[in-house]
């Protein structure tokens, strides 16, 4: 599953992005390339993410472990600018998730 979801991975938008990344930490299914790709096309569409996408994807990041810095420096840049539209579970699990990355 993962190689086939390789080559498609720049056509997800942020939503689908973050619900891939959450799958493989609910799956404890760490694949370095699948995650560095969806890092990559996640970063310049962050700016798009809803608090749930921004928190999620962090959230599924810190799960499997993989710290990208510039991928986690778009989330919260995009948390900052978007901490009016949080709730206490976003907020939550993004703290936690930076905190488990460091």
């Amino acid at each position: 599953m993962s190689a086939a979801a390789l080559p498609k991975i720049g056509d997800f938008d942020i939503q689908h992005l973050g619900n891939t990344a959450w799958a493989l930490a609910v799956l404890h299914l760490h694949n370095q390339p699948l995650c560095e790709s969806i890092a990559a096309s996640a970063i310049p569409i962050m700016v798009n993410g809803t608090a749930q996408d921004l928190a999620s994807t962090a959230w599924a990041f810190a799960v499997l472990r993989v710290h990208n810095e510039p991928l986690m420096e778009a989330i919260s840049s995009s948390a900052l600018r978007k901490l009016h539209q949080f709730g206490s579970r976003e907020i939550s699990n993004t703290v936690w998730s930076f905190a488990k990355l460091l």
